[in-house]
């Protein structure tokens, strides 16, 4: 083998040796990009649980104070609402309410809201039923004359 022959094979090694550092690279980008997802984009904005939690209470008292199914029982609301995130925009609750005569209970409910503001949420049936039924059994009883 002459001298021409071993530096022609010699700048063929470099030239391949190149080749696979920069498939190599490109390949390590592409699986980084896989995996980790798009690195450089700003994280998507999150729900403000605090303001989504001032706004239920606030629905929930209206709602308690205004609703036919409520309005004669007399039942507040705390400002202590607890929320859980369960889902991608869920949320389970648990409402601390008490009864006119000041039993306390707890009103379940389900919050659905996003990052833009908006909102819904739902009484559980079953924790509103229980307490209706304990707020029904301590409603005042009206009388009228002597008879009381």
């Amino acid at each position: 083998m002459s001298a021409d022959e071993k530096a022609r094979m010699s700048t063929a090694n470099i030239i391949r040796l190149v080749q696979t550092v920069l498939v190599a690279a490109v390949a390590a980008f592409a699986i980084s990009v896989v995996v980790a997802g798009h690195w450089w984009t700003a994280p998507p904005p999150s729900v403000d649980v605090d303001a989504v939690r001032q706004h239920v209470v606030g629905l929930l008292r209206d709602q308690l104070k205004t609703s036919d199914a409520f309005k004669d029982y007399g039942i507040t609301v705390d400002d202590d609402l607890t929320l859980i995130n369960t889902d991608l925009h869920k949320y389970n609750g648990l409402a601390t309410v008490h009864t006119r005569k000041g039993t306390q209970k707890f009103l379940e409910v389900t919050v659905w809201a996003d990052p833009t503001g908006a909102m819904f949420y739902q009484i559980d049936p079953v924790s509103a039923s229980n307490l209706v039924d304990t707020a029904s059994k301590e409603k005042p009883v009206r009388c009228f004359g002597s008879t009381c």
